[in-house]
């Protein structure tokens, strides 16, 4: 993008009143969400292989020799 063309961009949209109206009002929507967003959220599948990962190493645990 040219320089003048996102100095246009910031000095005649994002500078605007409405615009910047906008910007608080969805500023303060995101901070009253009670539901927290998903990003970085591990899914089921990563879960469950996990879980399976620590029940293996939990038998080899009991199994071992130097326990007794």
């Amino acid at each position: 993008m040219d320089v003048n063309q996102w100095k246009l961009l910031v000095y005649n949209y994002w500078s605007t009143r409405k615009q910047m109206e906008r910007s608080e009002n969805n500023h303060a929507n995101a901070l009253s969400k009670n539901i927290k967003s998903a990003c970085g959220a591990k899914s089921t599948a990563r879960i469950i292989y996990e879980l399976v990962s620590l029940i293996d190493i939990y038998d080899i645990y009991l199994k071992s020799d130097w326990l007794v």
